[in-house]
């Protein structure tokens, strides 16, 4: 009777389980031998349907302030740091849609992302200019309403930014952000104190957030799994800070004996075969250059105190031993490079003094000439006569006041700019009246030879 109910139900018990469990304990030998369970492929997300793919039009094209595309950072929920994830349904609805107005026919795609904080590239179907269409909207919020187990309906209020958007007059938050870089660090591995991290990311510029350590999503292959660990959170051991970055950051650094890979947008990438910026170790034809040999010339250049290098400095004692040559090769191209840097400066003093004497010279002609308004003056820029405006009764010092300017804009200038400087100076830039007259003189050419072709 328990037969015919089994065969009824489609069980087949002609033909024993060759399961392991069932069969009893099993050797090594037998297990080997015994023919591979297929363990089929973890559940994921499956697309419910497809549509082709254009010849054209397809890609994200950015044209400057012209572009089809843009990235939206959500940083901050209910007033804390946000470091969760971004679902992209939720980021058409309530980015897209509901916070930045899009018609729903513009969208064209989302790619999620995270940078220290989630992040969403929008494609749209046409290009618009960026700067125009989110003047008012370079920072905003936006809320999503969350039902708890309880049934209780929390509000979660988003703080979020897009990139890349210029504020007119340079205010903004959007302009302020653009500033500031999220840098990741990878390889500490528990091992580097995070007051050591924060020492050496110090020496190439300034930390404007806490550290922090990045966690990965847990993907589970079942419901029994997802309701068994939601809410576990998976630390990763990166690390991530936003940087207003001063100076380049190498991108491998030997960070209290481990060695650290850095990386942020724009670093320049380098080759783990010869250290070198400009291409990648696949197409790397330079010889093998030992990481110790890295390490070497990195304390040479660097000059940074030895407790940050930790176990690296006695290594790299011991390196020298046997490899007395590569370590002078070292302090040789050290050498080079600062006497370089040392006659950069040199010049760069020597230009801004030529500019500097040059400016004086003309401004003392002009007050002896009289010094109409604007007769020779160091910075013809509305700008920078609009940010100093003279004061009351100081028309005769008026060039006095654009020699400081001038000697101010000059620190920011480099040897070309310095020397393309002097040499407009030295031939005789036209004052803001000579501009006038030539201008009218030009006008008055023209309305002749248009009346001549009458």
């Amino acid at each position: 009777m328990e037969a015919e109910k089994k065969k009824q139900s489609g069980i087949d018990t002609s033909t024993p389980s060759t399961s392991p469990e069932l069969q009893g304990p099993m050797s090594y030998t037998e297990a080997a031998r015994s023919p591979r369970r297929e363990v089929g492929p973890r559940p994921r997300r499956t697309t419910v349907s497809t549509i082709p793919v254009p010849e054209e039009g397809h890609l994200a094209v950015t044209e400057g302030a012209i572009r089809n595309n843009f990235t939206v950072d959500v940083l901050k929920r209910n007033g804390q740091d946000f470091k969760g994830t971004l679902k992209r349904a939720e980021a058409f609805l309530s980015i897209f849609i509901g916070a930045l107005g899009f018609p729903k026919e513009e969208f064209d795609g989302a790619i999620l992302g995270f940078k220290g904080n989630p992040t969403v590239m929008f494609k749209t179907k046409s290009k618009f200019n960026i700067d125009e269409r989110f003047a008012s909207l370079a920072t905003f919020n936006y809320s999503k309403n969350v039902k708890t187990e309880s049934g209780e309906v929390l509000t979660h209020t988003y703080e979020c930014s897009i990139r890349g958007v210029r504020v007119p007059g340079g205010e903004g938050a959007a302009r302020a952000n653009s500033r500031y870089t999220w840098v990741k660090i990878e390889g500490a591995e528990y091992q580097v104190p995070p007051a050591m991290i924060k020492k050496w990311l110090l020496e190439y510029g300034d930390l404007m957030t806490d550290l922090s350590e990045e966690l990965e999503e847990l993907e589970v292959s079942s419901d029994e799994e997802k309701e068994l660990y939601t809410g576990t959170e998976m630390p990763t051991g990166v690390y991530s800070v936003q940087m207003l970055i001063k100076k380049p950051i190498p991108q491998f650094l030997p960070m209290d004996g481990k060695r650290i890979k850095v990386y942020h947008r724009g670093i320049k990438r380098m080759c783990q075969n010869c250290f070198c910026s400009g291409h990648y170790r696949v197409n790397c034809m330079e010889e093998r250059v030992d990481w110790m040999a890295y390490v070497d010339y990195f304390i040479l250049e660097s000059g940074f105190d030895e407790e940050m290098f930790g176990k690296w400095v006695q290594r790299v004692g011991d390196w020298r031993i046997t490899n007395q040559q590569t370590h002078e090769e070292n302090l040789r191209f050290v050498h080079r490079k600062q006497e370089a840097e040392k006659a950069k400066k040199i010049s760069l003093a020597e230009s801004r003094d030529s500019i500097a004497k040059t400016i004086e010279e003309q401004a003392k002609s002009s007050r002896e000439a009289g010094g109409g308004e604007g007769e020779v003056t160091a910075v013809e820029s509305d700008e920078w006569e609009d940010a100093n405006p003279p004061a009351e009764g100081m028309d005769a010092g008026k060039n006095d006041g654009a020699v400081e300017k001038m000697s101010f804009a000059v620190e920011n200038m480099s040897v070309e700019e310095l020397e393309k400087e002097l040499s407009i100076r030295k031939k005789g830039r036209p004052s803001n009246e000579g501009r006038k007259v030539k201008a009218a003189k030009e006008k008055e050419l023209e309305e002749k030879g248009s009346k001549t072709a009458k």
